[in-house]
């Protein structure tokens, strides 16, 4: 009898869980686009005015604020929705919650990545002092948590407790930023690799890399050789690209796959193509000083004569040499005796302007300083002010320069709607050179990407002075606005299409998630004014599903006869972070590095704490400040009536202080095993490596999160003597 009414609140809690991993989906893609907004720099160099595209958020902060948010948000929102709706008295869901995802995302996600890599293959965070950094923060949040409950005002939280909760977050992002900006020094950061056939044939350093690393992978090569990650490393994907992708891939079962072989056949395969690189194939690793080794004149090796290819060897380094007129910090640089041979491509003109009714526009790529060999290059479209597919047509593609060949064209459309609108940019990216191309670091873009702006003229008259202010106010992108009514239309007709050859199971799982669909069709699309009412929208979303995740989760301990902190960090830690978890282990095995793996799992904890608790906690700090104690703030608190006539907060602090203790000792030796496996794993690093000792090491973390829930629960149902 109990399990009948058991088994379908667990239901009904999944079913809520599924649609708060949708609606992730579409947070995370908002996010994806606030964070990739670029701002302009105009910079003068050799005399040249030119423009230079950067990032306007930092990848760090992004990491601390947006996409912790993003991916804590359930467990975030379920903390200040209990606030409010306990009428501004504690609840026990949400601290609760918050520590129980914690210390699930800190034990059982890094098991997991741990396990998840093939034999012999590593993951080393390579952000290591913001993850020091983090890791402090995150260990600390708990023991502050800890002195504000139970040492500073035993189970009464003030307002000033709550508002330095808040301003610990500030100073976490702050030391982040100037951690990673300033004192980052990864082991790329002057290291200098040469590529090189036994024969003196030069080899492409991503080519050679990878190679390289496959051959490791199998054994052929000594294990600690590190150029594998070097060509990953240079341009990493964010978190929300692989959260994005985990909830994608659950909403497409019947994705098609594009292997042809299987699985056994590619990596024999691989393993002779590694085989027979790498016995013919060396690397060579060298440490020199920038001062002694000046950077090059990117024009002066262009106009060089291109010398034999017997003589050439590859070199590639990350530098901490700042460009000129910027003041930041470039993230590679090739020296002259590469791009002499192969080339440097850039655009012929970085700034083309076209009238509106021009039709098209093509741009001039250059190769120039050598031509020797075959060289590729991707290129791509991105909008600035101007707006894909409204005033211009989106296109990307790869260009192929055969040996010899100095120029390639890239021909885009421009849309001439008749309307009156201010000139508009956006802006042709080449990335991703091979066969030793470089690009030159003295134009936009620097030494990883090669950008073009085409400014569009706008020839069409105004139709009015109404029409002219309109179009002068930078909000109201008419093309953006109508782009996004159809790209609305579009989500709605999705929300409710799906699609052919659904098996009856798909067609059951996807009439379940339309009001999870529709909910979240509803919000607008990322792309209008920059993301941020998609983030807004989707955020109250959540909010909502958040609402049902309390009730329905406090119903289902109701009918298990279990406490709702026992719920909290258990059914509704997991569900809130198996999304995180999955996202987790397909950036293990794609990246290079460990650094969105494990690396940002800290950060998150620590935003937890900060912003998840503090706010809430500050919010009814204030509220009971400003309205006093009422016959009902009396009447439940009698025992802090005396010290605290006027009113407080009160957190009670047997269970959530036991739980922080437990979990501050288990995060503590969390870390240093992820610290020991570092430096003396077999072979160092994070992930992976020797497969017994990886699985060790996992079971190892999983019984400490054991550990945790078996303490919590005993504590709570009041089997165990705690404070």
């Amino acid at each position: 009898m109990l399990a009948g009414y058991i088994i379908p609140w667990m239901l009904v809690l999944f079913w809520v869980f599924s649609g708060v991993a949708l609606g992730a989906e579409v947070f995370m893609t908002s996010i994806e686009v606030i964070t990739s907004k670029e701002k302009v720099r105009n910079v003068v160099i050799d005399g040249k005015a030119k423009k230079f595209h950067t990032r306007v958020w930092n990848p760090t902060v992004a990491n601390l604020t947006l996409m912790a948010l993003g991916s804590s948000a359930p467990e975030i929102l379920l903390s200040i929705v209990e606030i409010l709706k306990e009428n501004f008295h504690a609840g026990e869901l949400g601290p609760s919650t918050i520590v129980g995802s914690a210390a699930f995302n800190l034990m059982v996600i890094t098991a997991v990545c741990l396990i998840c890599l093939p034999e012999g293959e590593v993951r080393r965070i390579e952000q290591l002092s913001v993850f020091l950094t983090t890791s402090f923060y995150s260990v600390m949040a708990y023991v502050w948590v800890l002195i504000i409950v139970v040492v500073w005002t035993p189970e009464v939280i003030t307002v000033t407790e709550g508002v330095l909760t808040i301003v610990f977050l500030v100073l976490l992002i702050i030391q982040a930023y100037m951690t990673d900006r300033y004192f980052t020094k990864s082991k790329l950061a002057q290291e200098y690799v040469t590529v090189v056939t036994d024969a003196g044939e030069v080899v492409d350093p991503e080519f050679a890399a990878k190679t390289l690393d496959d051959a490791r992978t199998s054994g052929i090569v000594e294990p600690g050789t590190d150029t594998g990650r070097l060509a990953s490393f240079l341009k990493p994907q964010s978190r929300a690209h692989y959260r994005r992708n985990v909830i994608k891939s659950m909403k497409s079962p019947r994705a098609p796959s594009t292997s042809v072989t299987s699985e056994a056949d590619h990596a024999q395969a691989m393993a002779d193509i590694s085989k027979a690189t790498a016995e013919s194939m060396k690397a060579t690793f060298s440490f020199r000083d920038p001062k002694a080794d000046p950077e090059p004149d990117p024009e002066a090796a262009a106009a060089a004569p291109s010398p034999k290819a017997t003589s050439t060897r590859f070199s590639r380094r990350s530098s901490s040499k700042s460009s000129p007129g910027l003041g930041e910090k470039s993230v590679t640089r090739v020296r002259p005796d590469a791009a002499s041979v192969n080339g440097v491509i850039c655009f012929k003109d970085e700034v083309v302007s076209v009238l509106e009714s021009v039709g098209s526009v093509t741009l001039h790529v250059e190769r120039r300083g050598g031509s020797e060999g075959e060289v590729q290059v991707a290129y791509t479209t991105k909008e600035q002010t101007a707006t894909a597919d409204a005033d211009y047509v989106s296109q990307s593609g790869t260009l192929t320069f055969a040996p010899g060949e100095v120029e390639k064209q890239i021909t885009i459309e421009i849309i001439d709607d008749d309307m009156y609108e201010k000139d508009e940019e956006f802006t042709v990216v080449l990335t991703e050179p091979t066969g030793g191309a470089v690009f030159d670091h003295k134009t936009d873009g620097e030494s990883n990407a090669a950008i073009c702006t085409v400014i569009i003229v706008n020839d069409d008259e105004a139709t009015g002075k109404l029409g002219e202010v309109l179009a002068y106010v930078n909000m109201l992108n008419l093309d953006n606005l109508r782009l996004a009514r159809a790209n609305w239309g579009t989500q709605l007709r999705e929300a409710v299409d799906i699609g052919e050859g659904a098996s009856l199971f798909e067609c059951i799982l996807f009439v379940l998630m339309v009001p999870w669909r529709l909910l979240f069709a509803l919000v607008p699309p990322p792309a209008l004014w920059g993301g941020w009412p998609c983030f807004a929208a989707s955020l109250m979303g959540i909010g909502f599903q958040v609402v049902l995740i309390n009730d329905f989760a406090s119903q289902m301990g109701c009918q298990m006869y279990i406490k709702k902190p026992v719920t909290a960090i258990t059914f509704v830690a997991l569900g809130t972070s198996l999304p995180d978890t999955f996202a987790s282990m397909q950036a293990a095995r794609e990246d290079k590095s460990a650094d969105n793996s494990i690396g940002n799992v800290t950060g998150s904890n620590s935003v937890n704490v900060f912003f998840g608790l503090g706010l809430p906690w500050a919010m009814a700090a204030i509220y009971w400040k400003l309205v006093g104690a009422d016959d009902e703030w009396k009447a439940r608190y009698p025992t802090f009536v005396d010290e605290y006539p006027n009113g407080a907060f009160v957190v009670y602090s047997a269970d959530l202080g036991f739980s922080v203790v437990v979990f501050t000792c288990c995060a503590i030796t969390t870390l240093s095993v992820i610290l020991v496996r570092r430096y003396w794993g077999d072979p160092p690093g994070e992930l992976g490596g020797n497969r017994r000792h990886a699985f060790m090491h996992a079971g190892f973390l999983v019984s400490l999160w054991l550990l945790y829930i078996t303490l919590s629960v005993l504590s709570t149902e009041k089997m165990i003597t705690t404070f």
